[in-house]
C-alpha cells in the first residue's frame, strides 16, 4: 500500500484529502503545518507528499526544499496542492517539486490528484519536474496580488538585515529564520527549522533564555551588550518579541563580536594613554605628574585613618660631573638603574616617581619616619654598589643622596614636600651619599 503525506493547515481540506485517497487504497498521514510534517518525516518515508504553500510554522516553500535535501526522500514525489497556483506563477523545480495543482472545486481537484497518482511509471519523479496542471477553473481567492507583493517585500528586508532573525513557537522551535541566522550559526535553513532554539546555545545560557522566553507581555525582552551570550564563538545579544495573539516569538540576535573586541582595545588604548601619560619613559615609574596626584590621594588617606605616612626624595649626587665626564647616554643608564631598583624595593601599596631630572621620589603609606630611612638605605647602598661601565675597560659608580620627612598632622602637601627637601640639602651638604630624616616634631 502506497503512502502519502498531506500537509495543509486547513483541516477540511485535510479531510477532502483523506477521504478521496482512502477510497483508493492509500495510507493517509495528515500534518498540519511543515512543523508537524517535518517530525512525521523523522520516521516515515511516503511515496507522495501532497504540500500547500501558505502555512504557519514553516511554510511550503521551505518544506519543499528541506524534504528534496533528505536523502531518504529522493524518490518520493512532492506535488504542490495550493491556491496561491492560481495567483502567482510557481516555480515549481526550483521548490524540488514534481507538479503544481491549483486548488479549486472539488471535483475538479480529484480529478487531477487521480490522474498523477494512477502514473504507473518508476520514474515519476523525473517526468514530472516540470508539470504544471491547468488553473483556468480555479475561483478567485482571498489571496490578491497586493498581499503577496507585500509578504515578498517583507522577506526581502529581511533577508537583507544585517541582524540575525528567527522565530520560535510556544515550544522554542524554530520555524523561520533569516539568511544572516545560516551564517551566524554556521548551520543551513534545513537544519535550522523545526530545531529547538536553546539548542544553538551552550547549557550554561538555557535557563536564562528560557526565562525571557517564557515571559508574557508586549515589551521587548533583552540579553544586552553587558552581558551577551555566546553562539557558535560569537558574542550576540537577544531581542525577544512576542508576535501579536500568537504564542511564537521574534527574536533579534546581533553579533557584537566585532563592537567588544574595539570597546575592549579602546579601553586598552586608554588604559595604555593613562599610563602613558603618567610614567616616566626613561626609567619606567611613575613621573611628577603621578607624584603630585598621588601624594594628594595618601596625604588624605593618613589624615582620616590616622595612620603614618612618609616621603623620601632622592638626588643622584654630581650627576651634571657624572654626564660631562661620560655623555648623557651613560647618564641616562645611571637613572634608568635608579629607577629599576626603586621600582624592585616598594611594596604594591607604594609609590615611586621620577620627581625631574635627577630627582626621584618615594611615597610610603603606613610607615614613619624610621621605617622609611631603613627602606631609604637599603636603596642608597644597592645603588652605590652597582657597577657602571662608562667606558670600555673602565667601571665607575654613582651614589644617591636621600631627605626623608614624615608627614605631620595638619601640615600641607607644600611644607611636607619642602621639609623632605630641605632634610635633603642637608644630606648634599654634609657630605652626600647619606640619608637625613626632616625631624617629625616642630622645633
Amino acid at each position: 500500500m502506497k503512502k502519502i503525506l498531506v500537509v495543509d493547515n486547513d483541516i477540511f481540506m485535510l479531510e477532502f484529502m483523506a477521504d478521496i485517497l482512502s477510497q483508493e487504497g492509500y495510507e493517509i498521514i495528515k500534518a498540519e503545518d511543515g512543523l508537524s510534517a517535518l517530525d512525521i518525516l523523522k520516521t516515515e518515508t511516503p511515496d507522495t507528499i501532497f504540500v500547500d504553500l501558505v502555512m504557519p510554522n514553516i511554510d511550503g516553500r521551505k518544506l519543499c526544499k528541506i524534504i528534496r535535501g533528505m536523502e531518504r526522500l529522493k524518490h518520493s514525489q512532492i506535488i504542490i496542492l495550493s491556491a496561491l497556483a492560481a495567483e502567482e506563477d510557481i516555480d515549481i523545480a526550483q521548490l524540488g517539486a514534481n507538479a503544481c495543482i491549483a486548488k479549486g472545486p472539488f471535483d475538479e481537484m480529484t480529478q487531477e490528484i487521480m490522474a498523477l497518482l494512477d502514473r504507473s511509471d518508476p520514474d515519476f519523479s523525473q517526468h514530472l519536474s516540470e508539470e504544471r496542471l491547468s488553473t483556468e477553473n480555479a475561483p478567485p481567492r482571498g489571496i490578491t496580488e497586493e498581499l503577496l507583493a507585500v509578504k515578498r517585500h517583507f522577506e526581502i528586508i529581511l533577508e537583507k538585515m544585517a541582524e540575525a532573525i528567527i522565530e520560535v513557537n510556544a515550544d522554542g522551535r524554530i520555524i523561520y529564520a533569516n539568511s544572516t541566522t545560516f551564517i551566524l550559526t554556521n548551520k543551513p535553513e534545513a537544519e535550522l527549522l523545526g530545531s529547538h532554539f536553546l539548542n544553538l546555545f551552550e547549557k550554561k545560557y538555557h535557563q536564562r533564555i528560557t526565562e525571557l522566553l517564557s515571559a508574557k507581555g508586549d515589551e521587548t525582552r533583552a540579553i544586552t551588550a553587558d552581558s551577551p551570550v555566546t553562539l557558535n564563538g560569537q558574542d550576540v545579544t537577544l531581542n525577544i518579541l512576542s508576535v501579536g495573539d500568537s504564542e511564537s516569538s521574534v527574536i533579534i540576535l546581533n553579533d557584537i563580536t566585532q563592537r567588544k573586541r574595539t570597546e575592549a582595545a579602546l579601553r586598552e588604548s586608554e588604559k595604555r594613554y593613562k599610563e602613558l601619560s603618567m610614567t616616566d619613559d626613561l626609567t619606567g615609574i611613575y613621573n611628577s605628574r603621578f607624584f603630585h596626584r598621588q601624594l594628594r590621594f595618601e596625604v588624605e588617606r593618613a589624615k582620616r585613618y590616622k595612620h603614618p605616612l612618609s616621603l623620601l626624595i632622592f638626588d643622584v649626587d654630581d650627576f651634571k660631573l657624572f654626564n660631562d665626564t661620560y655623555g648623557h647616554i651613560e647618564g641616562d643608564k645611571v637613572l634608568a638603574t635608579l629607577g629599576r631598583i626603586l621600582r624592585e624595593s616598594i611594596r604594591d601599596s607604594d609609590s615611586a616617581c621620577r620627581y625631574g631630572g635627577e630627582e626621584f621620589t618615594l611615597i610610603l603609606p603606613v610607615t614613619n619616619g624610621e621605617g622609611a630611612i631603613a627602606v631609604g638605605e637599603r636603596i642608597r647602598a644597592q645603588f652605590e654598589s652597582h657597577d657602571f661601565i662608562a667606558k670600555p675597560g673602565q667601571t665607575t659608580y654613582s651614589t644617591v643622596s636621600v631627605g626623608v620627612a614624615q608627614y605631620r598632622a595638619g601640615e600641607t602637601i607644600d611644607a611636607l614636600t619642602k621639609r623632605a627637601d630641605k632634610a635633603l640639602y642637608e644630606a648634599k651638604a654634609n657630605g652626600k651619599n647619606q640619608i637625613w630624616l626632616s625631624p617629625h616634631a616642630k622645633s
